[in-house]
């Protein structure tokens, strides 16, 4: 008798939410297991104990960090973390504004295109760290014009590149029927090819969190006197190992909000397009 063909799952199925969740907890489980491990290794050779916090010495780190300041009032854990976040948005709100509008400008007009590409993907090909000293010579070194500055021009050379591809891969035939129905060519961009490349924008914009976070915090180990970087050099200068993993620990922490965050705008602004990848 001829067995049955055994099923075999494709690869890229997705997986039941229960499992996702229960393999995300194992990877943070391993993660921790293994700096665990770590430690007690490096305190087993006679390493210094400053040098290799426990979890124990780290919860302790972030009382510390969490605690009030007597002379100031304030807790500098949380106004380091807001005036980064405010600096954040504002980076991140001129990069997107400049990459969208130029963007789409060579996404739809061939002309904008032959013009721009060749000055943009030169530029994109520039370390932004790199033009921090030319940014504080010309934004001022005091202020933190230049932060903001330094993350725009950080993000907008890559998300232009990509936003222009995917406006320029949008099929011709959607085009063609939107001019047929009577659109002008003002309709057709704003109606037809925003709605279908939005998504995608998403997309790239929660990968160009990343690299802005970079860029903030390179500027302010040069000179802040507040924020997440402003707080690493302070410890840093104290040789406060634990505090400074406590900093790392909550950046990799706000980052993954702020993708959770665009996660769920993708899903409110375009659910058709997770339904199409969920399939």
């Amino acid at each position: 008798m001829k067995a049955e063909p055994r099923f075999r799952s494709i690869i890229g199925s997705p997986l039941a939410p229960a499992v996702r969740l229960l393999l995300g907890v194992l990877g943070a489980v391993l993660v921790l297991t293994a700096y665990e491990y770590y430690v007690y290794q490096h305190e087993r050779g006679g390493g210094n104990v400053r040098f290799s916090p426990g979890l124990g010495q780290l919860w302790t780190a972030l009382q510390e960090l969490t605690s009030v300041d007597a002379r100031t009032q304030t807790v500098p854990f949380w106004v380091d973390t807001r005036a980064s976040l405010w600096l954040l948005a504002k980076g991140l709100g001129l990069g997107i504004a400049i990459s969208t509008v130029l963007g789409v400008l060579m996404g739809v007009l061939s002309t904008m295109h032959a013009m721009l590409s060749p000055v943009v993907t030169a530029v994109a090909k520039i370390p932004p760290t790199a033009m921090i000293a030319l940014f504080m010579v010309v934004f001022g070194v005091t202020g933190d014009d230049f932060k903001i500055a330094l993350i725009a021009f950080g993000i907008s050379p890559t998300l232009v590149l990509g936003i222009a591809l995917v406006a320029r891969a949008v099929p011709k035939n959607t085009i063609v029927k939107a001019y047929s129905l009577g659109a002008t060519t003002l309709d057709v961009v704003a109606q037809a090819i925003v709605p279908q490349i939005l998504p995608q924008v998403i997309e790239m914009i929660r990968l160009a969190v990343g690299p802005a976070w970079i860029y903030l915090i390179a500027a302010e180990y040069i000179n802040a006197s507040e924020g997440i970087g402003h707080g690493i050099v302070l410890s840093q200068r104290m040789v406060r190992i634990d505090h400074i993993l406590v900093y790392v620990i909550w950046l990799a922490i706000l980052g993954t909000l702020i993708d959770f965050a665009f996660h769920l705008l993708s899903r409110l602004v375009a659910p058709w397009a997770v339904a199409r990848k969920d399939d």
